[in-house]
């Protein structure tokens, strides 16, 4: 299955996308080897990054070299701080597959005018044996890992419908949690997050919320909206860009999940070998990694490794 089935960049808004930078191709192309230079002399991190991956940590990070430097060293280094997000993801384990068949959790193929992703996430049938928020992180950020090499858009909204939630789901969502997915997409991956969704929300909802609004940066805090219904969240993602089963023009969820999963299980190889690619701390020249950035204590201690 080819990516752009899954996400659409339209030729018009590849160009609206490259021209918001005001970048030159050439302009572009030197920065990537300005990168894969200074890589080279970074000994503690992998070699031979991917130009896409490149290119789309440049644009996240508003093409500033020396951002992108840093949030490159993130992503590698922090695969130690926070190992269970990306060991045994793999697509094809059974308890990865069978959790993607029984919770939603994936990007819609359009893009906003305004060249927005928009996440759809949705907690399954209710049932708190189903719900694995480990898992549900790992394919989170399985499913990130794809979308920086596919999808260099503007930023991201997050739709979460909580119309199946219930007790026993909701006190898996620990500050803690919420916490380390943020810091990470935020830290590591540089995403552009324009907004929090929640619909349908229950009254024991409202915990989740008031999490959201502890752990995150104030500016984050306020891009936090619960829409009462469906016309009130259509002010903010349009039609065009949503599912039918939202109201919207799209094909229906379970079209959208089926060939989200058979995408993500088609690059089962590719990212277990990307979640193995880490940096080498014990080549690390400068000061260590601080683990305070998910708000735990002590520092990131040299590793023996093999």
């Amino acid at each position: 299955m080819d990516a752009n089935e899954v996400l659409i960049i339209t030729p018009d808004q590849a160009k609206t996308i490259r021209n918001t930078f005001e970048k030159t191709d050439k302009e572009i192309d030197e920065d990537i080897q300005h990168l894969k230079d200074w890589l080279k002399k970074q000994t503690h991190l992998p070699q031979d990054e991917d130009e896409d991956r490149l290119r789309t940590m440049l644009q996240f990070n508003k093409f500033s070299l020396e951002k992108t430097k840093k949030k490159l060293d993130m992503y590698y280094s922090i695969k130690h701080l926070v190992p269970e997000v990306y060991e045994n993801r793999e697509p094809l384990n059974p308890r990865m597959s069978k959790f993607m068949e029984e919770i939603v959790y994936f990007p819609l193929p359009k893009l906003t005018k305004e060249c927005h992703r928009v996440y759809m996430a949705k907690m399954g049938n209710g049932d708190p044996n189903c719900f694995d928020p480990d898992i549900y992180v790992k394919v989170a950020y399985a499913i990130m890992d794809i979308r920086m090499v596919y999808d260099p858009c503007l930023g991201d909204h997050y739709v979460f419908d909580l119309g199946n939630i219930t007790l026993g789901i909701v006190v898996k969502i620990t500050p803690a949690l919420v916490k380390k997915t943020i810091t990470i997409l935020q830290k590591a991956y540089s995403d552009r997050i324009k907004g929090f969704h929640f619909l349908n929300l229950p009254s024991i909802g409202n915990r989740i919320i008031t999490i959201f609004n502890a752990v995150m940066p104030p500016k984050l805090a306020k891009r936090i909206y619960v829409h009462k219904n469906l016309d009130e969240l259509h002010k903010v993602i349009p039609k065009e860009v949503l599912p039918k089963d939202y109201g919207g023009d799209g094909t229906s969820m379970e079209i959208m999940i089926d060939k989200w999963n058979m995408f993500v299980r088609s690059k089962n190889s590719w990212l277990t070998e990307l979640a193995n690619r880490r940096s080498n701390e014990a080549l690390r020249t400068g000061p260590p990694m601080d683990s305070d950035m998910f708000g735990m204590c002590g520092s990131f201690r040299k590793l023996d490794l093999d």
